[in-house]
């Protein structure tokens, strides 16, 4: 099964004063960090975005960075996805999958991602051969970064058109519900503001990740 990297960029990023993928962090895009460990990897990227003048300026962000678009692809969403959040963005990435594919996905506002994060959950989906494979973090399941087959399309499809409430917690309690999606357990180590998982929604995170950079010296 081949394996691919998707980046759910396509949020409205209002919490944060819109355009969420162009923000600077220590003076990059989030959207350059957020591809950073898939490039390390040597994947193929799609990046779901809401709509074509966003694809425009995430291209001439990651050109301005020196970043080849030779194996990144860019999705707008299915118009049956209108409206239904991250879950659309996973959805489109899974139908453009010519091939039975694992899809790597993660947020563009996860600037601490790594590859050594990636790595087993690749190893676990494919050893047990799993539809599916997130973390449980202290406990509690985190949707992302997570590994996701094709192969649920039509599943997620299904849930996207009879859920009230299209949400990844809930898909993935359907998911577990079903035995089709494994957990890997992850304990945090790190304050919150430095952890792999840690997602920028406000400006004060956004400072946080900075101080975070700053000590790193990243």
């Amino acid at each position: 099964m081949r394996v691919k990297g998707l980046i759910l960029a396509g949020g409205e990023g209002k919490r944060i004063g819109g355009k969420k993928p162009l923000r600077l962090l220590s003076g990059k895009p989030l959207i350059f960090w957020a591809l950073r460990p898939y490039l390390e990897e040597d994947l193929e990227v799609y990046i779901s975005v809401k709509e074509k003048n966003q694809e425009e300026e995430i291209k001439e962000a990651l050109l301005r960075e020196k970043i080849s678009l030779d194996k990144i692809w860019f999705l707008l969403d299915d118009p049956f996805c209108k409206g239904k959040g991250p879950l659309g963005g996973l959805f489109s990435g899974m139908k453009a999958c010519q091939e039975l594919t694992y899809l790597l996905v993660s947020a563009v506002d996860q600037p601490f991602l790594t590859r050594e994060i990636f790595k087993p959950l690749l190893e676990k989906a494919i050893s047990l051969s799993s539809k599916a494979c997130v973390y449980k973090v202290d406990g509690k399941i985190e949707p992302l970064p997570g590994v996701y087959s094709s192969e649920l399309s039509e599943i997620l499809k299904n849930f996207l058109l009879f859920s009230s409430k299209p949400s990844f917690k809930a898909f993935l309690d359907y998911l577990q519900s079903q035995n089709l999606v494994v957990f890997l357990d992850y304990v945090t180590k790190i304050k919150k503001e430095g952890s792999p998982f840690f997602n920028i929604n406000f400006l004060e995170d956004l400072m946080a990740a900075e101080d975070v950079f700053y000590t790193r010296k990243i």
